[in-house]
């Protein structure tokens, strides 16, 4: 799970396959988006900006675009196990833990 600073955003990861981003506008959380995959994510982080969410899976990061209601694969990086990762404050780099 990761969280936005700029934008009222939460992001999970869960091991039914699916992320899912959920709005948290006022005292309501919402389900914005809920994309499934073929493999388990293990880890997410989110852009600080809130446009951007990196997931991570066994043998590949994908980072993806947010759109209203959809993600978007514009990046691909092979990377083994990745179990943990973090945006800097400022979102110009990934920090990444393998497990």
């Amino acid at each position: 799970m990761d969280t936005c600073i700029k934008k009222p955003l939460i992001v999970t990861a869960s091991a039914d396959k699916t992320i899912k981003v959920w709005s948290t506008s006022g005292s309501t959380c919402q389900l914005q988006i809920n994309h499934q995959f073929k493999d388990e994510p293990h880890s997410v982080a989110m852009h600080p900006s809130g446009f951007h969410i990196a997931v991570g899976f066994t043998e590949r990061i994908r980072l993806m675009n947010l759109f209203e209601h959809s993600l978007g694969e514009y990046k691909d990086i092979q990377v083994k196990s990745c179990k943990e990762m973090k945006f800097a404050a400022g979102g110009h780099l990934l920090a990444v833990a393998n497990g």
